[in-house]
């Protein structure tokens, strides 16, 4: 499936393809290739003390878990996620913070809708079980309030948000007891949820990729072996797919191609010292394609080993992986082409 492994300059980390422009980050700046990924050209940039401070050393960077994370283009604004922070620009003016996160560093992800609307729930340690909140942005990011909250003792946190073009809704992924690992649906942002599946951890999912018959579901749990899974709207069944050798945090789909990566997570069920990639060409028959090693540092305090997939917004006949805290590979961008 891929093949003709490209490596991009150190550092940079692409985040998501559209109509063939490459949107990539290199610390505190936003860079944008029109030729798949060849030559890139500095789109915009922010200035921030702290990050300017660890920026030059790779261990300092790893270890406050910072660069950008997140990265979205509205219609007028560009959104960008860093620690503790979302700042948003204009094409006429330069990056403001319009939202200090209340807990944690950082959610995992952003969703856009179609309609434009933005969200994110809340992702953090969240020992006392308090309630955990989703927010939401319906003037591009400008301001942000609460649209829905889990009452307390009913989930840890919530992993993504993940749009269902096919049930036009909205899935929430939630763990991360048994009891708190959840696969939501709400199709009227947030007036009402309904259950998926629950109750154990194969419910507990941090990605997921909607396809036409359901939902591929790659797992991520420390407590039990993982697995690529495909659940049936019409049948309700949850099928087991292929074993993965860790927790799966990134999955994607474009054209006809569909992959799932997987992270180097300390457990004593998944004891495999390698991050993995994935690939299909149905979403149901799956072949390792890549795999690489952790590295020396410490998973707890410099993050765990993995492959970051960014999101595809357009098809193309590349697909392009950031790794992080892997062995000969860190901190690089893998462009492949795909056959």
């Amino acid at each position: 499936m891929i093949h003709n492994k490209f490596i991009l300059p150190i550092g940079y980390r692409v985040h998501y393809i559209s109509q063939n422009r490459i949107w990539t980050s290199y610390k505190n700046n936003i860079l944008v290739s029109e030729d798949e990924g060849t030559t890139f050209v500095k789109y915009k940039s922010f200035h921030s003390v702290f990050s300017n401070l660890f920026q030059n050393s790779r261990l300092c960077t790893r270890l406050i878990r910072g660069g950008i994370h997140e990265l979205i283009n509205t219609n007028s604004s560009l959104i960008t996620v860093i620690p503790h922070y979302i700042i948003r620009a204009t094409n006429s003016n330069d990056f403001e913070i319009v939202h200090r996160f209340k807990n944690g560093t950082r959610p995992l992800n952003i969703l856009q809708t179609p309609d434009n609307f933005l969200y994110f729930g809340e992702y953090f340690n969240n020992t006392g079980r308090q309630e955990v909140c989703i927010y939401g942005s319906y003037d591009e990011g400008k301001t942000w309030s609460i649209v829905y909250t889990f009452p307390k003792n009913t989930i840890r946190h919530i992993h993504k948000l993940i749009y269902d073009p096919f049930r036009k809704g909205i899935l929430i992924l939630t763990g991360d007891e048994d009891h708190e690992s959840s696969i939501l649906l709400t199709k009227d942002n947030f007036k009402t949820i309904e259950t998926i599946i629950s109750g154990n951890q194969d419910a507990r999912a941090v990605s997921l990729i909607p396809i036409q018959q359901g939902l591929i579901i790659p797992t991520d749990t420390p407590l039990k072996q993982n697995y690529i899974q495909h659940f049936d709207f019409t049948s309700e069944k949850l099928t087991k797919l292929c074993e993965i050798l860790g927790s799966s945090f990134y999955s994607i789909s474009f054209g006809s191609k569909y992959f799932v990566s997987t992270g180097v997570e300390p457990s004593k069920v998944n004891i495999s010292p390698y991050a993995t990639l994935w690939g299909s060409t149905n979403g149901f028959d799956w072949q390792l394609l890549f795999k690489a090693k952790k590295d020396k540092w410490d998973p707890h305090l410099f993050q765990y080993g993995n492959i970051i997939l960014p999101r595809y917004e357009s098809d193309s006949k590349y697909l392009f992986s950031t790794m992080i805290g892997l062995e000969c590979y860190d901190n690089k961008t893998i462009r492949w082409k795909l056959l």
